[in-house]
C-alpha cells in the first residue's frame, strides 16, 4: 500500500503551479505515495495516476466560510489518514497540530509559498 500525503491550501487552486506541477509531479514518480491535493476548486481538474484532487468552494466575500474552512480541511485530512501533511498557508497551522496529534503525521510547511 502507498503511503498518502495531503497538500493543502485554504485559497490556491488544486491544480496550482507549485502544489500540483511541481510537488505532486515528483512525488509520484517514486511511485510510493499517494497524493491528495486540497484546495480551492476549479473548473476542470486534470487526471493522474495517484493524485486525488479534495476541492473546497470558497468564493470571494466569503468571510464566514472562510473563518470555519480549517475545521472543514481538518476533517478531509481525518478522513485521508495521511503519513505527510504539506500546509501552504497558515491558516492551516492548528489543524495541522491537531492532525499530528490525532494522527501521528509528519508536518511540513511550504514557506515559500507565503
Amino acid at each position: 500500500m502507498k503511503k498518502r500525503i495531503v497538500i493543502a491550501s485554504t485559497l490556491k487552486p488544486v491544480d496550482d503551479v507549485r502544489a500540483y506541477w511541481k510537488f505532486s509531479q515528483s512525488i509520484t514518480k517514486t511511485n510510493k505515495y499517494e497524493v491528495n491535493i486540497i484546495g480551492n476548486g476549479t473548473k476542470k481538474e486534470p487526471k493522474i495516476p495517484h493524485v486525488h484532487f479534495r476541492p473546497h468552494h470558497l468564493l470571494k466575500g466569503q468571510w464566514l466560510k472562510r473563518w470555519l474552512l480549517p475545521l472543514a480541511l481538518w476533517f478531509k485530512i481525518l478522513r485521508i489518514r495521511p503519513k505527510i501533511l504539506i500546509i501552504s498557508t497558515h491558516e492551516l497551522i492548528f489543524c495541522a497540530l491537531a492532525c499530528k496529534a490525532f494522527l501521528g503525521c509528519k508536518i511540513i510547511y511550504d514557506v515559500q509559498e507565503n
